[in-house]
C-alpha cells in the first residue's frame, strides 16, 4: 500500500510536472522577472519534494523500518488519489491560465466554474491533500516534515497569489467577495 502510494505520488510528478523541467522553468521565470517570493516558495517546494522522493525511495526500498502499516496507510493512498485527481481536473478547468508562479497569461480571465466556484485555490487544496497522504502513508519524521513545509508553502503562495491577482487581473476582488474560501470549502 505503501509502495503503491509512493508510485503514484512519482507519477504525479513526472507526469504533473513534466519530469521537473515545468518547475525549473517557473523558477527561472520568477527569477528573471525579480518575484522573490515565489522563486523562493517553488524553489524550497521543489527541495521538499526531492527530499521526499528519495525518502520516499529509501522507506519503500526497506531500508528503514516502518511501524506496521494500520488505516493510516490506506487512508494515504486514498488522500493522495484524491490530491492527484483533484490537481489534474482543477488545472484542466484553469486550462491556459495556469502556471506555477504567479504570472497574468495573454487573455487571462477569471475562471469560477467546476471547483474555482467553490475555493479560489482548487490546484493547491488537492495538492496538499495529496501530500497528506504521503505524511500517512510513510510516518517518519523526516517524511512527515518535508510534507508539513509543503502546506505552509502552499498556504503562504494563496496569500500571495491571491495579492497578486488582485493587483493585476480586472474583476479579481470581486471574485474573491464571490467566493470567500481559499483553500477549505466553508471554512477558510
Amino acid at each position: 500500500m505503501r509502495t503503491l502510494t509512493l508510485l503514484v505520488w512519482l507519477g504525479w510528478m513526472l507526469l504533473y510536472w513534466r519530469g521537473g523541467t515545468s518547475i525549473q522553468e517557473d523558477i527561472r521565470n520568477a527569477a528573471r522577472l525579480g518575484n522573490w517570493p515565489d522563486f523562493t516558495l517553488l524553489s524550497t517546494m521543489t527541495l521538499a519534494s526531492l527530499g521526499l522522493a528519495l525518502g520516499g525511495v529509501v522507506a519503500a526500498l526497506g531500508k528503514v523500518s516502518l511501524p506496521p502499516a494500520g488505516m493510516e496507510a490506506p487512508f494515504g493512498l486514498l488522500l493522495t488519489l484524491l490530491g492527484v485527481a483533484g490537481t489534474v481536473y482543477a488545472r484542466r478547468v484553469l486550462g491556459a491560465m495556469w502556471t506555477a508562479e504567479n504570472a497574468i497569461q495573454a487573455e487571462h480571465r477569471i475562471v469560477e466554474s467546476g471547483p474555482y466556484g467553490v475555493v479560489r485555490h482548487p490546484i493547491y487544496a488537492a495538492a496538499i491533500l495529496l501530500y497528506l497522504g504521503l505524511a500517512f502513508a510513510f510516518p517518519l519524521w523526516w517524511m512527515v516534515t518535508p510534507v508539513l513545509l509543503m502546506v505552509a508553502a502552499y498556504i503562504v503562495k494563496t496569500r500571495l497569489e491571491d495579492d497578486f491577482l488582485a493587483e493585476n487581473l480586472a474583476g479579481y476582488v470581486a471574485y474573491r467577495q464571490r467566493v470567500h474560501c481559499r483553500l477549505i470549502p466553508g471554512l477558510w
